[in-house]
């Protein structure tokens, strides 16, 4: 496997930084939700427990949540 070249590793930075910023633009439970799914593995059931809502709320968030930083990826 090749290491990454140059233009690779500055991309790799570009996108992580706007991921980052994306993130950061988030509401705070927004932005809990969607790090602990994708990053910690928590359930749907763990979130609604720790935030006291619905499982159905947390779906929302998070989807809510993913598409706004897809959308800020894409532009």
């Amino acid at each position: 496997d090749p290491a990454p070249g140059p233009d690779q590793t500055a991309r790799a930075r570009l996108d992580l930084e706007r991921v980052v910023q994306a993130m950061q633009a988030l509401p705070p439970r927004q932005r809990d939700i969607l790090f602990s799914v994708r990053v910690d593995g928590a359930t749907r059931e763990e979130l609604a427990a720790r935030y006291g809502i619905s499982v159905r709320m947390v779906a929302r968030e998070l989807q809510v949540a993913h598409e706004y930083c897809v959308r800020q990826m894409r532009r």
